[in-house]
């Protein structure tokens, strides 16, 4: 039996950073997602996210975030390799290149911001960046108007009926007015970063072999994540691409068991390989 051969130590490092969800509303997904990944393979499971002790406070340079994020990942209390999950709506997505050596494998989810030649030259572009720029500047300062920007988020970020939505604003509205700093300079900096500063540190890399799946929710806008997430794939030829149904860009509470399930079938695929492979040379 595969499971039989799965004898190899297992960790999963979460980069847990998407646009503008709260901490309180990510717990439910990360809880669910440890479990499973420890009562499938014994993991250990390290989840590095806005909103806890962990992660130091962002500022508006993505290099420097990054550089403080691969500083957390090198100070982990596991120096071994791992797979990563990388939830941060493309900020963080370039960390897969430097910490190609120490990967097992790489679940990457809704990679939004890298953007085509001909589409950075376009007046959609222009606009995109026009309204980023407002999105931040909302976001800033004890004044900020939380429902406005629930009202915003909400029109490209949650699908299903009319009920849930609702549930979900309510919940997201609670959640904002309760949050850090630190989650609302994030979600600033994720509007920022976006119509330019993911594509340059992404552009120009050369692709991967590594074992990857990337997930793409199927009802998110076309240009700034579908048409991006796709970009991306091009970059890891070797990975699964899979779409999450029913999710526009908050899979974390639209779809999460779908999203899971495919990092257990990403490490079981690369534990069999390896037990195939050590059998190979006895």
């Amino acid at each position: 039996e595969p499971k039989e051969m799965v004898v190899l130590d297992t960790c999963v490092v979460i980069l847990s950073l998407p646009h503008s969800l709260p901490w309180s509303m990510q717990r439910s997904y990360l809880d669910s997602l440890a479990q499973v990944v420890i009562d499938e393979f014994d993991a250990k499971v390290f989840a590095l996210t806005t909103g806890t002790p962990v992660l130091p406070e962002c500022g508006l340079e993505l290099s420097d975030f990054l550089q403080d994020i691969l500083t957390l990942v090198d100070e982990l209390p596991w120096k071994g390799n791992f797979f990563l999950v990388d939830n941060s709506f493309g900020a963080a997505t370039s960390l897969v290149w430097p910490l190609q050596s120490r990967l097992s494998g790489a679940l990457v989810v809704n990679v939004a911001g890298l953007f085509s030649d001909e589409y950075l030259d376009s007046i959609a572009h222009q606009k995109l960046t026009e309204a980023a720029a407002k999105m931040a500047e909302s976001r800033r300062g004890p004044e900020r108007n939380v429902a406005l920007i629930g009202d915003i988020l909400f029109s490209i970020t949650v699908a299903g009926d009319a009920e849930f939505a609702e549930e979900v604003r309510h919940e997201w509205r609670k959640a904002a007015e309760e949050a850090s700093e630190e989650f609302w300079k994030l979600s600033a900096a994720h509007c920022l970063w976006l119509p330019r500063a993911r594509t340059e540190l992404l552009t120009g890399l050369d692709p991967l072999q590594l074992q990857a799946t990337v997930a793409c929710s199927t009802l998110g806008p076309a240009a700034v994540l579908t048409e991006s997430t796709l970009n991306f794939h091009r970059l890891l030829p070797n990975a699964t691409f899979v779409h999450i149904h029913d999710s526009k860009a908050w899979w974390e509470v639209e779809n999460p068991d779908l999203v899971i399930s495919e990092l257990i079938a990403l490490i079981r695929r690369v534990k069999l390989g390896l037990s195939i492979e050590m059998a190979a040379r006895i």
